[in-house]
């Protein structure tokens, strides 16, 4: 079965509703959710598919996905950090009390950092790579 964007925007709004809500970001799952786009297109370009149209990512561009949940997983990370991005909501006073939304902003670093932390030990992602090198020892002494 190959994978959709219908499908991938349902599993980003289930993991992160609350909080695109709290952006305003468009919680849709139609497969042209222009908020979950760039989490998508960076998820595919991490693991080494580039989209036609980085713009709009097609279900086309997911054909050759093998590995749904890293991508799903990926996708996420960038989400909440675009959603990181967009919250510049710092302090609201009205007449109940004072709300604190960097509360909020703390709390998601914290969230997104956890998630970096995992997709390192369940992928590899974020770690250096070995290559292959040569130590030289030849050096000329003074006489």
């Amino acid at each position: 079965m190959t994978l959709t964007c219908a499908q991938v925007e349902t599993v980003l709004v289930s993991r992160c509703k609350k909080r695109m809500a709290f952006v305003e970001f468009a919680i849709t799952t139609n497969g042209n959710n222009a908020d979950l786009n760039d989490p998508i297109c960076n998820a595919l370009q991490v693991i080494g598919i580039t989209p036609a149209n980085i713009a709009s990512v097609a279900d086309s561009d997911l054909e050759t996905v093998t590995d749904a949940a890293k991508l799903c997983d990926l996708a996420e990370v960038r989400l909440l950090e675009n959603i990181l991005g967009n919250s510049d909501k710092v302090t609201l006073q009205a007449a109940s009390g004072t709300e604190h939304f960097s509360n909020f902003n703390d709390a998601l670093e914290k969230i997104i950092a956890r998630k970096q932390k995992e997709l390192q030990s369940k992928y590899g992602i974020g770690l250096g790579s070995l290559s292959p090198g040569k130590v030289s020892l030849s050096f000329q002494s003074k006489k």
